[in-house]
């Protein structure tokens, strides 16, 4: 492991006039790039409300969606407690049935391509593979609870994936 949790004080001087939470999201996506199933990624660097999208590709007419977040505690709670925030946000703005309250979460609603898997990146650490799997759960069930509106029916058996901290360290 080169750095035990993410420090954007080693990151290049381009980085230095992001916020912390934008200097995570640009790490995780140049050194997402480098792994052979995400070499597709495209970012969204608007400030603001951004769908809950942070990084997307598309492969094969099949979506992927990526959410980063800075998270300055490591362990499982905290990576809860910001899911449970992204997760308000989309129960709220993906409630009217006919579009979003805002326009970025559009691609939520978007069957064509469909979002097919969706990434928590985070820059914390998770203590073990079973807190990994208990938060994957979590945020699976979540977007199961969604796809149960039928105008996000598409969503059910979206596939979910975590990346923490060791995850990125190790691309390093």
């Amino acid at each position: 492991m080169l750095l035990s949790s993410f420090d954007p004080s080693m990151l290049s001087p381009a980085f230095a006039d992001l916020s912390e939470g934008e200097a995570f999201q640009q790490l995780a996506f140049q050194l997402l790039r480098c792994r052979p199933e995400y070499t597709s990624l495209r970012e969204y660097t608007t400030p603001g409300v951004d769908g809950c999208i942070d990084l997307e590709q598309v492969i094969h007419g099949e979506r992927t969606v990526v959410e980063c977040k800075k998270i300055g505690k490591d362990g499982i709670e905290r990576a809860k407690a910001y899911w449970k925030d992204v997760f308000a946000k989309l129960e709220r703005n993906l409630e009217p049935t006919d579009a979003p309250k805002l326009a970025q979460f559009q691609p939520w609603y978007d069957d064509t391509p469909p979002i097919r898997a969706y990434v928590y990146c985070i820059s914390s650490t998770l203590a073990n593979p079973a807190q990994r799997g208990k938060l994957r759960r979590q945020i699976a069930a979540d977007i199961e609870r969604l796809a149960e509106r039928p105008h996000l029916a598409h969503l059910a058996g979206l596939e979910v994936r975590i990346i923490h901290w060791p995850d990125l360290d190790e691309i390093l």
